[in-house]
């Protein structure tokens, strides 16, 4: 449980009580109960909380140990969640019937870094195995890089940005051409028709 009884840093990982999400001491939703500092993801949360505080009395960190019911999981499957509704779960990818979020995989272990080798005299030279530099020969350095992961909103978003672009520039000429210099127009079509 998302519980401070003794001062912390504000980067320390909590849990929410009622949801099971990760939460920070910097978090604007909390709430003392019974000598003890609790932390919220979001208001409605705190509320549920503030209403049935006895309700999320269980074990000692619950929700970080089982963010998720997993009596019907199967091992080696990854499944997908909703971060807000963790209840929500599914074997393929797509978004929460509940909020629309896009679902993120659980389960699945992913690695937050890798390592690269580098020249320290030639940055450039970066391979993914340590050797020596094609230049100068000096030993190449490891460095720790952290993992891109792939962000399908952020695929989807850029998709829609560049169509949306596309379809933007004939009207923003036709708009400039008739302000600017309308003559370039064909005498067939009206500023009516123009707009």
């Amino acid at each position: 449980m998302a519980i401070i009884t003794e001062p912390a840093s504000s980067e320390q990982k909590l849990s929410d009580p009622v949801c099971g999400m990760s939460v920070t001491k910097d978090s604007k939703h909390h709430y003392e109960f019974k000598d003890a500092e609790y932390y919220f993801c979001s208001s409605a949360c705190e509320k549920k909380f503030i209403v049935e505080p006895e309700k999320y009395f269980q074990t000692e960190n619950y929700h970080a140990a089982n963010p998720l019911p997993v009596e019907n999981f199967e091992v080696g499957t990854t499944y997908y969640s909703c971060p807000m509704h963790p209840e929500i779960r599914q074997k393929e990818s797509g978004t929460c019937p509940k909020c629309g979020m896009t679902l993120e995989a659980i389960n699945e272990p992913v690695a937050a870094t890798h390592t690269e080798y580098t020249c320290p005299m030639h940055p450039e030279i970066i391979q993914d195995h340590p050797g020596n530099c094609p230049k100068c020969g000096m030993a190449l350095e490891a460095i720790t890089v952290a993992t891109e992961e792939k962000n399908e909103e952020l695929l989807d978003m850029t998709r829609r940005f560049k169509l949306s672009a596309i379809l933007a520039i004939p009207v923003f000429i036709l708009a400039m051409i008739a302000d600017l210099a309308p003559s370039m127009l064909p005498n067939g079509l009206s500023m009516q028709a123009v707009q």
